[in-house]
């Protein structure tokens, strides 16, 4: 048994308001972690809801705790107050509505001790029942992060990963309180050079409606990978968008001496502008730098 293995998991379960689907998530993981021989305690946080998560759990189970919000304070908050109350240093986290499948768990695990490093189950193939009126938000962000980060990522946002709770704690100024959680995870852990590893998995229908807002969600989402790009390494972001703007000047000022008659000074704004923008990227690099981020 590895050191990995001694020290534990703490498997963290948000909830809000998913009903009986609690139940059902909570016996699936319970059978597939009694497969292993490890230490393991599930958390629970029931994220200010009105179906209580307590009613749906009837018979009492070992090493479970619920933890209570009295308010509806958002996913990102429910994970975080779970991750508190851990007693172990190696953090699962799923989502209570029982969309990811609790069988590749043990996966998981077998290769997470194999390799210490981000585990993520990436929702992937035919049996990954993701709505498809959200598929191409996703598809454009997770190609966006993948172009900022210079990283291949497999899924962006999945609920289900295991890492180190060390690592949560090193950034966790930077954790947002709702669902774009999941995201700064894996952008935070690509942008340090800390290592992620996916393992394909089947993504169940979800029963009920989902609680993100595809327009409004998908904003905050865009702003949350420039955000954190910008953070760790500015010029990804500002100098494709500065040689935009210069070889844009560049492409009037030409069209203007061949004769077509276009303003003078939109030329010079945009040359000027696109200096500026670069300015900012070489500033925020060397910030990065002096903060031991650049890599």
């Amino acid at each position: 048994m590895t050191n990995l293995t001694r020290n534990g998991y703490s498997l963290i379960i948000p909830y809000f308001n998913e009903g009986k689907t609690i139940s059902i998530t909570l016996q699936e993981y319970i059978y597939e972690l009694e497969k292993l021989s490890i230490n393991y305690e599930i958390i629970i946080v029931d994220d200010g809801s009105y179906l209580q998560a307590k009613d749906f759990i009837k018979k009492t189970i070992d090493n479970l705790l619920i933890i209570e919000h009295s308010i509806n304070k958002g996913y990102g908050s429910a994970i975080n107050t779970g991750i508190k109350n851990s007693k172990f240093e190696n953090i699962i986290i799923t989502d209570s509505d029982n969309t990811y499948p609790a069988e590749k768990i043990v996966e998981m695990i077998k290769s997470y001790e194999r390799f210490p490093c981000m585990v993520v189950a990436s929702r992937e193939g035919k049996n990954a029942n993701i709505p498809l009126l959200r598929r191409p938000a996703k598809y454009l962000l997770r190609m966006l992060a993948c172009y900022l980060c210079s990283y291949r990522i497999r899924d962006l946002n999945s609920g289900f990963r295991i890492f180190k709770k060390e690592f949560y704690q090193k950034y966790v100024n930077l954790m947002p309180n709702r669902f774009s959680m999941t995201s700064t995870l894996t952008i935070l852990a690509v942008m340090h050079n800390y290592d992620i590893y996916y393992i394909k998995s089947d993504y169940r229908k979800r029963k009920g409606n989902s609680k993100i807002n595809p327009i409004k969600d998908t904003a905050k989402f865009l702003s949350l990978v420039l955000k954190l790009v910008i953070l760790t390494d500015g010029m990804r972001v500002f100098f494709p968008l500065s040689l935009l703007m210069i070889l844009s000047s560049i492409f009037i000022l030409m069209l203007r001496l061949i004769g077509f008659t276009l303003g003078g000074a939109t030329s010079v704004i945009l040359f000027c502008s696109g200096i500026q923008i670069l300015c900012f990227g070489a500033l925020c690099k060397c910030i990065n730098y002096r903060n031991g981020k650049g890599r």
